[in-house]
């Protein structure tokens, strides 16, 4: 199998993890902000935006905590 085919695979994998409102809600975002914008914007925003919601969101659905190294230089 082509590597190409691979990363296709493992992102198909990927978003599938995904739960569908999070998609959902990066549409709105991506929507409002190339209309903001008046600009089209990459279409792997919609991938890399919806993980980012997902993710922080499930991980403290499990109650995994993730300390930031630099917390104190964002505060």
């Amino acid at each position: 199998m082509p590597v190409e085919s691979i990363q296709i695979n493992e992102y198909f994998k990927l978003l599938d993890s995904i739960p569908p409102i999070y998609l959902e809600i990066t549409e709105k975002i991506v929507s409002k902000a190339e209309k903001e914008l008046c600009s089209k914007l990459n279409m792997s925003i919609y991938f890399t935006l919806s993980e980012h919601l997902s993710f922080p969101v499930e991980r403290s659905k499990k109650k995994i905590n993730i300390t930031n190294r630099v917390y104190w230089e964002l505060k």
